[in-house]
């Protein structure tokens, strides 16, 4: 998510600067590419199905693996609060989409735009929805 230290099924990268939390929707190659037993770039995220596929599959080191629960906002550490709570997918055993929450701050950078919103936190909802697809 542009801006915010979290990144979805962005493995393909390696480390990111500046993100702390890696989230993996589901074990399939083309949302885990370059993930494996090097990897050493954060924790990653993910549901409890997901992470037994990973560790076993990938031979991913058990300890950068956090496996959350289903229907449970869980507030993700050195994020600055970001919740994210699982939801089933249904595409394959231990998708999951994601809907994160949690406080961002609008900066300008170096732009002279004006608003109110410049600087001030506000709260934000994101539903990341992988390969999910709504019929």
């Amino acid at each position: 998510i542009q801006g915010m230290p979290i990144a979805v099924d962005a493995f393909c990268y390696g480390t990111i600067p500046g993100v702390t939390a890696y989230f993996l929707t589901h074990a399939h190659s083309d949302h885990y590419t370059n993930l494996g037993s090097k990897w050493k770039s954060g924790p990653i995220y993910c549901s409890e199905e997901t992470a037994k596929l990973i560790t076993h599959m990938l031979a991913v080191d058990p300890s950068w693996v956090h496996p959350l629960p289903l229907d449970t906002p869980t507030i993700i550490p050195d994020t600055g609060r970001v919740s994210v709570t699982l939801i089933e997918a249904n595409h394959c055993p231990g998708s999951s989409l994601f809907f994160f929450e949690g406080q961002q701050t609008i900066d300008a950078g170096d732009s002279a735009f004006k608003s109110p919103f410049i600087g001030s936190s506000r709260s934000f909802r994101y539903l990341h929805c992988g390969d999910f697809r709504a019929s």
